[in-house]
């Protein structure tokens, strides 16, 4: 209200700016006794309070317009109205939360949380890259033996094992071929990850060439494997 009535005056007194009238007297028609300062998370106009709304803040006291009300920070949550802070509440882990944010936005599977403090303060999502999979937001790489050759993987299964005939001890491998087996000695079976001594009295065989071997076998009567 523009005007408060305090004990013992005789006329109402004008409401000042960045004030707010307060506390009614008793009486259905009685009007506002007292005035206020406007307080953090809002402005006063004509003597009346209103909140920022949410997914603002406001952070100076006898703000006189709605001007004084900003965006919340990217990566948080302002969820009510009122807020004297850009930075309430974090986003959370799996989600991700634009500048003004009211409520949290589910990260896409295949999508990893783009942030600069915290995981659980990201503002957008990107997709996975290659050699990656993404599970509520963070990308891991694919294990070793794996490889992902596509964005946007969802779990650790990755594109597929690494071929017959190579082997890798690497993560993060965007394609089935690592490094090639080694000699007839070795050979390398589907998702290897490091080369296979071959026993005595077994031979290698299969694969593009001798450096690529992918089983061993034994040996047949008639011969010997040294």
């Amino acid at each position: 209200a523009r005007y408060h009535c305090p004990m013992n005056q005789s006329r109402p007194m004008p409401t000042r700016r960045g004030f707010y009238s307060t506390e009614r007297g008793a009486g259905p028609r009685a009007g506002y006794t007292s005035e206020r300062e406007c307080g953090l998370g809002g402005y006063c106009v004509d003597g009346v309070r209103y909140d920022c709304p949410a997914g603002t803040f406001g952070n100076e006291t006898r703000a006189t317009n709605y001007s004084v009300c900003q965006d919340c920070f990217q990566g948080y949550v302002c969820s009510s109205a009122g807020n004297s802070r850009g930075d309430p509440e974090k986003c959370g882990i799996g989600n991700y939360c634009p500048v003004a944010s009211v409520k949290p936005v589910k990260i896409d599977p295949g999508y990893y949380a783009v942030f600069q403090q915290s995981v659980d303060t990201a503002y957008a999502q990107n997709i996975c890259p290659l050699g990656m999979f993404c599970q509520r937001g963070i990308a891991e790489p694919c294990v070793a033996g794996r490889y992902g050759s596509e964005q946007g993987l969802i779990d650790n299964s990755c594109s597929g094992p690494i071929a017959a005939g190579y082997y890798s001890t690497k993560e993060g491998l965007t394609t089935p071929y690592g490094e090639a087996c080694g000699n007839v000695a070795n050979y390398c079976p589907i998702q290897s990850t490091k080369p296979m001594s071959v026993r005595p009295g077994y031979y290698t065989v299969g694969g593009v060439d001798d450096n690529h071997r992918v089983a061993e076998t034994i040996c047949e009567p008639g011969g010997y494997c040294p």
